[in-house]
Order: structure tokens, then sequence, then C-alpha cells
């Protein structure tokens, strides 16, 4: 990677940690809706492996899918609408933190559960392979989901 590059996927997790913090103290005081799971510590992960993705392919993502979205290219401003419950939002204010979803930038939904985009992920795959140009799929999980059934 060249300088430029490096530079860049730092300003993209840079965003991700300012946004993150400016959702923290929006929450903490009281102007957004429901509960707050933050991505803070993480946004290596997601700027790493959305740097490697175009924006055909789809992600899917769990309860904190703030970071995802915004390394897979969502607006803030369009994320940020979401957690006010603004009908601005990218799913109109009725996702909220935890359900996502942004087709433009191949956002395929973050959920509640810690491993549930997996199988959605899988299965959007398996019902696209008749497509000439199938795009790749990749379902973000924390470790605790691979003890599940699914994988042992």
């Amino acid at each position: 990677m060249d300088k430029p590059e490096i530079l860049n996927l730092y300003k993209q997790m840079l965003l991700l940690r300012e946004f993150e913090l400016a959702a923290q103290v929006a929450c903490r005081s009281g102007e957004t809706p429901g509960f707050l799971h933050l991505y803070i510590g993480q946004e290596a992960t997601a700027v790493g492996i959305c740097a490697h993705l175009s924006k055909k392919d789809w992600v899917t993502s769990t309860h904190r899918g703030h970071g995802h979205a915004l390394a897979k290219g969502m607006d803030p401003k369009i994320l940020m609408a979401e957690l006010y419950g603004k009908q601005d939002g990218c799913c109109g204010g009725r996702g909220g933190t935890m359900h996502l979803y942004d087709r433009e930038v191949g956002l395929f939904g973050t959920n509640g559960l810690v491993g549930g985009g997996d199988s959605i992920c899988s299965w959007s795959w398996l019902g696209s392979t008749a497509q000439e140009d199938t795009p790749s799929r990749c379902s973000i999980f924390w470790r605790w989901c691979s003890q599940s059934c699914r994988f042992s």
C-alpha cells in the first residue's frame, strides 16, 4: 500500500471513531431513542474488511453495525438520522441502532442477533448464484458466534 491509501484508511477509521463518540453523547443525553451498542475500538476491522469490497458486494452485520455501515459507504448524516429516529434515516427512522439497511452501498442489514447475519448472507448468496455477476457476500460477526451450533 502506498501512503495515500494508508492515509485514506486512517481517515475512514477516524470518521468511525468520531461518529461513535457523537452517537454516545447523543444517547447519554437522551436525544436518541432506544439502546446503543458502540463500535469504539473496532474501527480497523470494518475499514480493513470493507477496503477489499466493492459497492456491489454485500455485507451483513450484528448489533454493532455502525462501523460496518460507514466503512461500506453509508453517509454519516443518513446513519445519524436513523439513530435519531428521523425519516431521513436509512430505514426511515424505524431501524434504530441495530437494524440498518442500505442497498445502495451494499449493506444487506444489521440485526440484534450476534450471529444473525451469517444465515442471511449465506442464503442471499445461494439465491443469487444463478446471476451472471454474483457479488461477494461478507458476514461480519463476533467470536462468540463461532461457538454456536452452526460452526460446531
